[in-house]
Order: C-alpha cells, then sequence, then structure tokens
C-alpha cells in the first residue's frame, strides 16, 4: 500500500510512527535482548482491564504481561498514547526497577528518531517532502506494478487490479527574476504559497514534494488524472492574491511536465527502484520542454515528440538538426512534416513545407534527411514545428504496399518498408510481439552496417539505399521460410527466427554477412539473442540483442556475436561510466546468471558495491573473482582497496603486494600501497611507493599531493613544495593541496599574498574544513590583517568549537592583539577538549609570565 507523504507538523502521530517502526524497533530489541517487538494501535484505554495493551494505554507507563512474556510500553506524544511498543520473551528478571527510568528515555528516544526521519524528509521552506522522501514514495508504488511478458504491454498484480501512477513536475514561471528582483525572502513567500495550494488543492497525492525549483505531486491514476489535476492546480495557483514589495501585483503561473505508469505505458522488468528514477527523469524532461516552449497547459513525456518538436538548425547535404532526442523517445526512422513555427489562428490554413526522416538519433538531439520539399517556396527556418506522421499521414503521402500476416491467433499489418522491402519498423515490432507471445523457443538477430552515415554525406542517399537494399536481398534469399526480417533502424536489418536455436540463428546470419561483405566491401556486424534466455523475459530478447550488437562493434568486421554475460558487462561499463551506477548493478547482476564465474563482471560488480557503500557486497564479489582468475591483479587490487575501507589494513596490505607482484607497475596498486603504510606510519615505504606511481603512465592526479604530504613530513620541504604545486597545476580543484602549499610557503615566509590567495581557494572548495580555515588565517597574520584574522577565527571557532587547534590560534592571536583575558579563556578552553596539547599549555605560560 502506498501511504501518503506528509511534511513535519508540530506533533507526531500514529500514521508517523507506523511508518517508520523499523527505524526504532531495532532500539528495543537491542536493550531488552529480544528477537520480535511489534507496534500496535492502543485499545481503548482501561486501568482495571486484564488486558496489558488497555491498561498501559490507561496509565502511560510500560505493563508487563507476566502471562503472556511480554512487555507493553507505549509511546506518548503531548498526553496522547499514540501506539503501543509489544516486546516478546521478556523475563521479569529482565525488568529491575531501575529499568523503568531507563524505559522513559527509550520511549523519548523512539519519537526523536521519528521527528528526525520526518525532518530529514521535509523540505524545510514548504513543508513539502523532499526529493528523498519522493523517491521512496515513487519506488513503493512502482513495486505495485509487474512486468508484462510481452514488450510495450502491462500486467498489473491481479490482487491490485488495474491502475497506473502520474506524476507532475511543476515549476513557477519567473520564479528566478522575482527573486533577483525583490530577494529570496520574497521569493521564498511565494514558493510557500504555491506549496499550500498543492497541498489544499490536491489533498488525495500519494506525495506532494519540492526540490530545488521544481514540485513534484505524485497521483494513482493515468494521463486522465494527471491533466485533471493539472488544471486544478493552474487555476488555484493563478487565483492567488500575490503583490510583491513594490505592491505590485504578480500574477503566478505554472510550467506543468508530467510521465504516466498505466496499463498503456509501462515498460517496467527491472527494480522498481529504477523504475521510479525513470519516472521522474521522464516527468522533469516534459517540464523542461513545457518551460522552453513556454506552454501553460500541461505537457506529458509521451506527448513531446508529438507536440514539441521543432527545427534547430539548417545542416549541408538536405539534413536538419531537431531538438529532439533519445532522451524523448524518439527513436531512427521516424517521420515528420515540417510547419512553419510561431502561433497562427485556428483559421489559418497551415502548409507543410517539407517531410524529414530522422536518420541519427542523438541524446538530446537529433540529424534527420529532408526526403520531400512539400512546398519549394517556403524556406526551412530555425523554430519551425514538426508534425509526427502517423501511419495514415505517411501512407496518405506515399502509398507503400503492405499486406496481412497471421502468426497465430495475432493478424498483423505489415507495411513495408520502400528501401529494403521488408517489414518497415513498427511492423517488425509488432511481429517481434507476436512471436513472444505465441513462442517459447527463438532467436533475434540485428545486422548492421557500418557507416551507412558517412556513405551517405559522400554518395547521398540513393547510394546509401542501394548498400542497405543489397543486404535485404541477402536477407531475402538465405532466410528460412517461417522466418521473419524487417528494418529495425536506417543502418539495421531485424530478422525472428521462431523456434531456431542461437548456434542455428549464428550460422544463417554469418553466411549472409560473408555473402554480402564480399560483394559490397563495407563491414558488417551482427548480433544475436535467444529466448528462453535465463534471467530474462522473452519480451527482453530484442534488447539483448541490441546489446550483442554492440558488443560486437568491440570486435573485428563480419564478426557475428550471440548475446553473452560479456554484452551485458560492455553494456554495464557503459551505465557505469556515465555515473548511473544503480542500473549498472543490474546489468551485471544478471551477466552473472549467465556466467557465474565471468571475472570482469564480477570486479565490476563490486566496484559499483563499493561506490554504492555496500562494502560485504563488494567483499564477495572480489572474493569470487579470485577464485575464478587467482591470477587476475585487478581482484588483488580492488579486494585489498575494499579491505582498506572497511580498515582490515594487514589484509589489504597482503592482497595489495600481491596485485603488485602479478603487475609489477600497477600505478594505482603503488598509490593504494603508499597510502596505507602512509596510514601505518612507514613513512620511507610510503615514499617509495609514491615516487613510482608518481613514474607509472596516466598516474591518478592525487598522488601528487601524497608524495608532497609524505616529502613534507620527512623534512623535504623543497621537494614537497615541488610535489603541491604540480599536484595543483594537475587539479586546480585540489583542495588539500591548495591549502598545503599555502602551508609551506607561509612556514618560509615567502610568497605571502599567494598563500593567501591559496588558502582561501582551499576553503571556497572545502567550507566545512576547519584545517583551510587555519591556514587562512595564518595567511591574514602573516600579512599583518590581524582583525581580518580575529574575525575569521571568530567565526570559525564558533563553527568548530570542539578543535582544540582552532581554539590555540584564537588564543594565539588575541594575545598577540593584547586580549588577554579572550587568549586566557581560549587557552583554557582547548585544554579542556586536549588535556596534554602542549601549544595550550606553553601558551598560558606565556601569558603568566608576562603578567
Amino acid at each position: 500500500m502506498v501511504t501518503k507523504i506528509q511534511g513535519v507538523k508540530d506533533s507526531l502521530s500514529s500514521d508517523d510512527l507506523f511508518r517508520f517502526e523499523e527505524t526504532f524497533k531495532p532500539l528495543f530489541r537491542r536493550a531488552l535482548s529480544v528477537g520480535r517487538v511489534d507496534l500496535m494501535m492502543p485499545p481503548n484505554a482501561d486501568a482495571s482491564s486484564p488486558d496489558p495493551l488497555a491498561r498501559a494505554a490507561a496509565k502511560g507507563k510500560a505493563v508487563y504481561d507476566e502471562k503472556g512474556a511480554r512487555l507493553v510500553v507505549p509511546l506518548i506524544e503531548g498526553g496522547q498514547v499514540l501506539a503501543l511498543v509489544v516486546a516478546w520473551q521478556v523475563t521479569a528478571e529482565q525488568l529491575h526497577p531501575a529499568v523503568n527510568g531507563f524505559l522513559a528515555s527509550l520511549m523519548d528516544a523512539s519519537l526523536e528518531m521519528v521527528r528526525l526521519r520526518l525532518l530529514a524528509e521535509t523540505d524545510p521552506i514548504t513543508g513539502l517532502a523532499n526529493e528523498f522522501a519522493l523517491d521512496e514514495a515513487l519506488t513503493n508504488a512502482l513495486s505495485n506494478l509487474s512486468p508484462s511478458r510481452s514488450v510495450e504491454r502491462p500486467a498489473l498484480d491481479q490482487e491490485q487490479g488495474e491502475k497506473g501512477y502520474c506524476l507532475l513536475a511543476v515549476e513557477l514561471a519567473g520564479i528566478n527574476l522575482l527573486r533577483e528582483r525583490y530577494g529570496r525572502l520574497f521569493g521564498d513567500k511565494v514558493v510557500v504559497s504555491v506549496a499550500k495550494k498543492i497541498k489544499e488543492t490536491l489533498p488525495q497525492a500519494l506525495a506532494a514534494a519540492r526540490s530545488g525549483a521544481t514540485f513534484y505531486v505524485l497521483l494513482e491514476g493515468g494521463d486522465a488524472t494527471g491533466r485533471d489535476a493539472a488544471l486544478l492546480l493552474q487555476r488555484a495557483v493563478e487565483a492567488l492574491d500575490l503583490a510583491t514589495p513594490a505592491r505590485e501585483p504578480w500574477r503566478a503561473r505554472l510550467r506543468l511536465g508530467a510521465a504516466a505508469v498505466d496499463s498503456g505505458s509501462w515498460e517496467g522488468g527491472g527494480l522498481a527502484l529504477e523504475a521510479a528514477a525513470v519516472l521522474k527523469a521522464r516527468a522533469v524532461r516534459a517540464l523542461a520542454v513545457a518551460s522552453r516552449l513556454e506552454r501553460d497547459e500541461i505537457l506529458f513525456f509521451g506527448e513531446i515528440v508529438e507536440k514539441a518538436g521543432r527545427l534547430l538548425e539548417i545542416l549541408p547535404m538536405n539534413r536538419v538538426l531537431v531538438d529532439l532526442g533519445r532522451i524523448h523517445g524518439l527513436t531512427d526512422g521516424e517521420r515528420f512534416q515540417v510547419l512553419p513555427g510561431g502561433l497562427r489562428s485556428g483559421k489559418d490554413p497551415v502548409l507543410a513545407k517539407a517531410e524529414i526522416l530522422v536518420v541519427k538519433v542523438g541524446e538530446n538531439h537529433s540529424v534527420a534527411e529532408v526526403t520531400a520539399l512539400l512546398d519549394p517556396t517556403f524556406s526551412l527556418r530555425s523554430g519551425d514545428r514538426l508534425q509526427r506522421l502517423g501511419q495514415k499521414s505517411s501512407d496518405a503521402l506515399e502509398a507503400r504496399p503492405e499486406t496481412v500476416l497471421s502468426l497465430g491467433k495475432h493478424k498483423i499489418k505489415v507495411v513495408l518498408d520502400e528501401v529494403t522491402g521488408l517489414s518497415g519498423h513498427r511492423s517488425f515490432l509488432a511481429l517481434y510481439r507476436a512471436v513472444c507471445d505465441i513462442n517459447e523457443r527463438f532467436a533475434v538477430a540485428l545486422i548492421q552496417l557500418e557507416g551507412l552515415e558517412g556513405m551517405r554525406e559522400v554518395c547521398g542517399v540513393v547510394g546509401a539505399d542501394s548498400l542497405v537494399s543489397a543486404l535485404a536481398e541477402a536477407v531475402k534469399q538465405d532466410l528460412p521460410q517461417d522466418c521473419h526480417a524487417g528494418r529495425f533502424a536506417p543502418d539495421t536489418l531485424g530478422l525472428i527466427f521462431p523456434d531456431m536455436s542461437a548456434d542455428k540463428a549464428r550460422e544463417q546470419v554469418q553466411e549472409i554477412i560473408g555473402k554480402v561483405g564480399e560483394a559490397m566491401e563495407r563491414p558488417l556486424r551482427a548480433g544475436v539473442s535467444y529466448a528462453p534466455c535465463p534471467g530474462f523475459e522473452a519480451w527482453e530478447i530484442m534488447d539483448c540483442a541490441s546489446k550483442a550488437l554492440v558488443h560486437a562493434g568491440f570486435l573485428e568486421p563480419f564478426c557475428v556475436v550471440v548475446f553473452d554475460a560479456v554484452s551485458l558487462n560492455i553494456s554495464g561499463d557503459t551505465l557505469f561510466s556515465q555515473g548511473r551506477i544503480s542500473e549498472a548493478v543490474v546489468e551485471y547482476e544478471k551477466a552473472l546468471i549467465l556466467d557465474p564465474s565471468e571475472v570482469n563482471v564480477l570486479n565490476s560488480l563490486g566496484v559499483c558495491y563499493g561506490h554504492l557503500g555496500q562494502a560485504q557486497k563488494a567483499l564477495e564479489c572480489f572474493e569470487k573473482a579470485l577464485a575464478a582468475a587467482p591470477e587476475d591483479f585487478m581482484a588483488y587490487y580492488n579486494l585489498g582497496y575494499a579491505l582498506m575501507s572497511q580498515g582490515k589494513l594487514e589484509q589489504a596490505r597482503g592482497n595489495l603486494e600481491k596485485s603488485l607482484e602479478i603487475n609489477p607497475g600497477h600505478g594505482d596498486t603503488l598509490f593504494q600501497l603508499g597510502c596505507l603504510a602512509q596510514t601505518q606510519g612507514r613513512l620511507q615505504e610510503a615514499l617509495e611507493n609514491f615516487k613510482s606511481a608518481v613514474k607509472s603512465p596516466g598516474c591518478r592526479q592525487a598522488v601528487h599531493r601524497r608524495l608532497g604530504e609524505a616529502l613534507a613530513a620527512a623534512g623535504h620541504l623543497q621537494e614537497a613544495e615541488e610535489a603541491f604545486n604540480r599536484a595543483v597545476k594537475a587539479n586546480g580543484n585540489d583542495a588539500q593541496a591548495l591549502s598545503s602549499l599555502a602551508g609551506l610557503y607561509l612556514d618560509r615566509k615567502a610568497n605571502l599574498e599567494i598563500a593567501l590567495s591559496l588558502a582561501k581557494r582551499a576553503s571556497t572548495l572545502e567550507p566545512e574544513s576547519a584545517r583551510h580555515q587555519r591556514v587562512w588565517a595564518r595567511a591574514l597574520v602573516s600579512l599583518d590583517r590581524l582583525d581580518e584574522a580575529s574575525g575569521l577565527l571568530k567565526e570559525a571557532v564558533s563553527q568548530y568549537g570542539k578543535d582544540p587547534y582552532m581554539a590555540v590560534q584564537r588564543a594565539d592571536l588575541e594575545a598577540l592583539r593584547g586580549d588577554l583575558k579572550l587568549a586566557r579563556k581560549e587557552y583554557e578552553r582547548a585544554l579542556s577538549l586536549e588535556p596534554q596539547l602542549e601549544a595550550a599549555k606553553t601558551g598560558l605560560e606565556k601569558l603568566a609570565d608576562d603578567c
């Protein structure tokens, strides 16, 4: 069940306790040494009842049920019992009279933990949920949806019935300009007013959240629900009576984007967490497009390609750049009409200028080819609108051959591609969906003509199409009778082999590629996948073939790759390089279903777990990698690094040394061994490792800083200064290197202005670092800017009240400025924090001598 997210309130409720019960129940388990702890609603209070729950609710105190061996502890807020914690298997010996006070503290701690959770999940300005709570609500909602066996076809849990979810992403138009003109406080006041309207207008929302400048509203239902909610919200916000500090009326207007997950759009099959991230990203993209087009009405993600496309740039060779891409749902081979840009009266006829075909889909933008100039008197311009051509519109412009195929119970209208004579893109996918439903065993292949985009540039559309046509002819000649072929993309043909094994399909495709490759002398590659495939549903096999095709791109031309663990490893590596670590984990875990001992996958998965903070899982992966490949130096390196992060330094050292033994010149291993030696006080060993790491090819930037630190500790200050200079040159944002270099300049009283600049930059980059603040203050003192240093240290001491070195530094400065009373106070405070701090003792002694 999806629960509603509430903002932080003045007092807690029973719902809050039940929502976060797993936050505080472990407290009772550990404190009472029991296994089972339940949270229950209180019954009617009755002090004389034989029911211990009713007595606890009446007394507001813990009640021990000796017969049931359970302890009942009420959780009370504002004099009201909100819930009862029931701990089972509690013995009378555990309940010494002194325990009563302890239980009271435990009750208070539980309520405080719930308050902190609410605070952690609440936007401090509006009281709405924050992004963390929104992600949790999205994940909980989407976990109720389950994937379909067929692509683009939903299957909801039978217990849940038909339902879906809609996420609205909302921004206030002009809010940034308003803040710039009238200040942050007035801007926040407007934001709070809008948040209040959201809660009032859409009380049925499963979640109402704010992150940055964007509001999010999660609703149960599909597109229609989202549109109705958006209309209500737009009207409510426009009715707000807002006036600027200059007493000018200000009308709030919203920009709204949305994404829906329902019976017509569920594309699940992965983790709910991943689906939640996709849903939110789609809503944000729809909002971005709506804001760019200054649309007042809501724009759904699925409508972006249909309604929001524009020409960005007119390119040579009959090409245009459009502002649609893969993230908007655009696919290769889509056709559009180009219409004049700008707003027009509904009475004015709108004449299409041209028809275009998408030939290369990018992430945000795509390249299309002008296939027909419908009115040569109109030139194409940036800003011209795009209108997607549906099947009927496309057929009206160019009558294309079609036929009807019967596959089991399916009758599929197949429109033929004019270049290849095979099924067009949409028809091919329809055939694929039908095969998924009626065949448990089949294979899919994708054959790609490499360099087709370049060929179009050299010899135009006709020359490139002739290559695709030649490939299609070879496919027609050699394709078995019951198999199907179609145009999957402008440069790729798809083949479906019902009731055929992957090996047999690979042989068929290899024969086609060999025959065509000899004739056209163009590189060809192919990817093959198959069903049933462990870990994958039938509707995922086409995607698996695409990954096998990418895998083939890493090998020699004319190769055919059958989908395997390596294909998924490559796919996971791509996701990892983009920072999409959770998605990469899914790919690697699926790869291990296909090959549990694939060492590269185990290593990659362990690295991902390490980035996600799941250290134990990372260790297990690296240990399995070593078992699979005992001579793999990266497995030893990764295992050593993971053990270091857990503080198991000797074990880490052994694995890192083994890694270096296998690959003596590995710079990262040398670096980590240097860090380990530095941590354990083996200074000379650290220096040797860092110096060797610096000489390794492509050494990491941090090596120079760590070498500088080791050289400084060894007293080699000139060499240390050179190392820090190299570190800053390699990475101008290395705050620790900047601060260390500034400190060396100050030690030798040289380059003082430069030292001040370096220290200020370090503090700006890492404002939470007390060390950088101390170096900054030292630089100010060296330049005799004592008042500035005093103000800086005063603020720093308030921020780092438990830092004894900061207290000593402030005391030294105040003594220099003549404020002996304050200096004494700071020395004494430093000693209270660190009783053996010699600098503080010396400072006090000097003050006594001066007096």
